[in-house]
This record gives structure tokens, C-alpha cells and sequence, in this order.
């Protein structure tokens, strides 16, 4: 495994120590302060990783979810996953909360 270095740690080892036990999947808060990259893009420069939750399944690698069928059992995973499909389900929430409103703005009652 090729050596973690970061320019705010106080050695190699000592980042790579403090980050042995962070995974792909957990949920980490990171401290710092706001700098620009080469490129220009907005970023964090980080001074501080902190674990706030452990993932407990690890989730896919790069390839995502390639069953359909998982997909379509595992909604929860697909949405981390996929781009595309959050997407879809964001611009669906919002098209039904649009109709919702204008529904009724208009008077209409919703029954279940």
C-alpha cells in the first residue's frame, strides 16, 4: 500500500496512524478552512478528520451496482451509488411537490 502523506500531519506515520481506521462508506466531520485549488475549484483545506460513523457494510467499488435486481432491493444503496438515479428521484420530489402545491393552491383536496 503506497504511503499517505499530508502536508498539515506531523509525519507520514502519524496521518497514516490517525486514518488507519477510516473506510470507504463511513461518515467522517473534517475541520479547516476554506482555500482554492490550482484549478481554482472551492475546497477545504483539512486540519482535523474525525470518525462520526462507522460504515458496517462496505459498500461496492468502483463498478456500483450492476444487478438490476439489487438495485431495485437495495433503493438505499443504489441512491449512494448512482448519480444518475438520485437525480431522478430528486427531479421526481420535486415535480410531485410542484403539482402538490398547485393542486392545492387551486382547492383540491389529496385523499389517500
Amino acid at each position: 500500500m503506497a504511503q499517505l502523506t499530508n502536508s498539515n500531519a506531523e509525519s507520514a506515520e502519524a496521518f497514516d496512524a490517525h486514518h488507519e481506521h477510516i473506510r470507504r462508506g463511513d461518515i467522517i466531520g473534517a475541520t479547516g478552512f476554506p482555500a482554492r485549488t490550482k484549478a481554482g475549484e472551492l475546497s477545504l483545506q483539512v486540519s482535523e478528520v474525525k470518525l462520526l460513523s462507522p460504515c458496517l457494510h462496505q459498500l461496492p467499488g468502483r463498478e456500483g451496482l450492476v444487478d438490476l435486481e439489487t438495485r431495485y432491493r437495495k433503493r438505499y444503496l443504489d441512491l449512494i451509488m448512482n448519480h444518475e438515479t438520485r437525480d431522478v428521484f430528486i427531479t421526481r420530489s420535486k415535480v410531485v411537490n410542484y403539482i402538490r402545491k398547485f393542486l392545492d393552491n387551486l382547492g383540491f383536496m389529496e385523499v389517500s
